[in-house]
């Protein structure tokens, strides 16, 4: 379905994070990506990695790693923003960390800031693909 709609960029938030993480682990999407608070860790660890373990996520992530920008709440009590550190340190993506900031990060959107990184973002990645 990605592929048919070919978006400029893919923003997702909690789960929809974890399938944007999901989409570019299993190639499904390649380019600019947005993961605000994704649960797809959390989601695996719950679950008991049944079919899917995160450390391969992870290392499948890496390649994807100059594409990828997660932000996340430092106060989100929902998914531990330890979850995106430990990604963002693990394959050396860009990780935003938003003080303050509740799992919803209802503050920086009212204020514009994830509009900013998600424009960010795509002109980095249109920058790197010239």
């Amino acid at each position: 379905a990605i592929a048919d709609f070919n978006p400029d960029v893919v923003v997702g938030s909690s789960w929809g994070g974890g399938i944007a993480l999901f989409a570019l682990a299993e190639g499904l999407w390649s380019g600019p990506t947005v993961a605000i608070a994704p649960a797809l860790h959390r989601v695996l660890r719950d679950s008991g990695e049944l079919k899917y373990k995160w450390a391969e996520v992870e290392q499948r992530l890496a390649a994807s790693a100059h594409c990828l920008t997660l932000v996340h709440g430092a106060a989100d009590n929902t998914i531990p923003i330890a979850d995106s550190e430990t990604l963002a340190a693990a394959i050396h993506c860009e990780l935003v960390r938003v003080d303050g900031g509740d799992h919803g990060l209802n503050d920086a959107l009212l204020n514009g800031r994830l509009r900013e990184l998600v424009v960010q973002r795509y002109e980095a990645y249109q920058a790197s693909t010239m």
